[in-house]
């Protein structure tokens, strides 16, 4: 479906090359954080005693045809993990109420971004 992607030598983020190389651009993302035991051999790749909890991260993405552009299963210790979810909002927030008692709903930002930092 996609046309090949040329080396580049380097990791880049992988929404990027969707952009620039696809003309695919992600709109929507939708992500779960799960806690589970993992399986025997699951804790065994983890390096986790058996029955330890681990965290389980889901994620589908759309761009703006609607189309999957990204699934991803991500299996992390839960005893090594921390999560920070970082919200941006481009340009405020669109049709905002403007005045008190106003019954329009707030609408969510635009891009929210997340970022998953490991410990050591």
């Amino acid at each position: 479906r996609f046309r090949q992607h040329r080396d580049r030598g380097n990791p880049l983020d992988p929404y990027d090359i969707l952009r620039e190389d696809y003309e695919r651009t992600v709109q929507a993302a939708t992500e779960s954080l799960e806690p589970v035991i993992p399986t025997s051999r699951e804790s065994g790749l983890l390096g986790l005693p058996r029955h330890a909890p681990a965290m389980l991260i889901r994620r589908m993405s759309t761009d703006q045809t609607g189309s999957i552009v990204e699934l991803s299963h991500l299996l992390l210790r839960g005893d090594r993990s921390r999560f920070l979810l970082e919200r941006r909002v481009r340009d405020g927030w669109p049709g905002a109420p403007t005045a008190a008692g106003d019954d329009a709903p707030l609408p969510g930002p635009d891009h929210i971004a997340a970022s998953l930092l490991a410990d050591a």
